[in-house]
């Protein structure tokens, strides 16, 4: 069930065009606690999977899970429309996703997605995210029907646009391991 709360978040984090080195990602800054200095998105769809420049399409593991149009839309999930997983608010956010056996909720902050809450075969889980200085999803706290964990990102390679390319998951059993990912731009 998390796995797939996770898609928004998990599948496209990213971080701006701030070289890898200058921050660890033991330097974390909770979403409201975020400086000017943070750079804008494009569009709300690319800011909740927290990528920046024009981006075209992620491929993650050899898969193209997401697709956007030159606004910045998404369009696509794993080769499906948008339109017929993602609902939105009344400022064009995503703000819940319906799944096949699921229904997950999402908080906003300031710019992106700060948590959510899913629903599924008859179990709930919650998810708090911290993003680090650099706009990287740094921790995501769980709570799986009171259970509690903690899983942390590291990120270690990044493309020209300074989104990540490589990336390792710690400490939640379902999604930990390593992620690769190209992403594709307009130019």
């Amino acid at each position: 069930m998390t796995i797939i709360a996770l898609v928004g978040l998990i599948c496209a984090s990213c971080t701006s065009s701030v070289s890898s080195d200058s921050k660890s990602s033991d330097e974390n800054t909770s979403l409201a606690d975020n400086g000017s200095d943070t750079p804008r998105f494009l569009s709300s769809d690319l800011a909740f999977f927290a990528l920046y420049g024009p981006v075209k399409s992620v491929t993650e593991d050899g898969i193209v899970s997401l697709e956007f149009d030159q606004n910045g839309t998404l369009t696509s999930v794993y080769g499906s429309p948008a339109s017929q997983r993602y609902s939105r608010d009344n400022q064009g956010r995503i703000v819940e996703m319906n799944g096949y056996e699921n229904h997950v909720t999402y908080t906003w902050g300031d710019e992106r997605p700060v948590g959510s809450e899913a629903q599924a075969e008859g179990m709930t889980s919650k998810e708090t995210y911290t993003y680090d200085e650099r706009g990287f999803v740094a921790q995501i706290s769980h709570s799986d029907d009171g259970e509690e964990s903690i899983e942390t990102f590291t990120y270690s390679d990044f493309d020209k646009h300074g989104n990540w390319t490589k990336r390792v998951s710690e400490g939640y059993e379902y999604t930990a391991g390593n992620t690769s990912r190209v992403i594709e731009y307009y130019e």
